[in-house]
């Protein structure tokens, strides 16, 4: 039994009725990588009250991000911690959602030393 989160299997995505884009095989070899550093693990943390608190955690990221920018380069860090939320709950991988809140930390951190 082969892991496939992504259902990398032979596939199109439908962006125009015309012109179908088509997943290659080099696209496929680079999904079937990245698959196997996600997969459904410690589903709690991505579920019920975590789910919630994410979704909170995400907004006040977003919120405070343009105030981060002051520092260059310092958006990279929430930018971080978002991608690996939306990685977290896209796969219910729990895993990632621990990075994110040191992320989410790290951001804080940021903020301290701004100001």
């Amino acid at each position: 039994m082969t892991k496939n989160n992504f259902h990398t299997s032979p596939a199109t995505v439908p962006l125009d009725a015309d012109r179908p884009l088509l997943i290659t095989d080099a696209d496929e070899v680079l999904l079937r990588f990245v698959d196997g550093f996600i997969s459904p693990r410690l589903t709690f943390l991505t579920e019920g009250p975590f789910f919630t608190m994410i979704a909170i955690t995400c907004l006040l990221v977003a919120i405070v991000t343009p105030v981060i920018e002051v520092v260059p380069v310092a958006g990279i860090v929430p930018n971080a911690a978002v991608v690996a939320f939306s990685l977290a709950l896209t796969a219910r991988d729990g895993v990632w959602a621990l990075p994110a809140f040191a992320f989410t930390g790290g951001c804080g951190w940021l903020i301290a030393m701004a100001f």
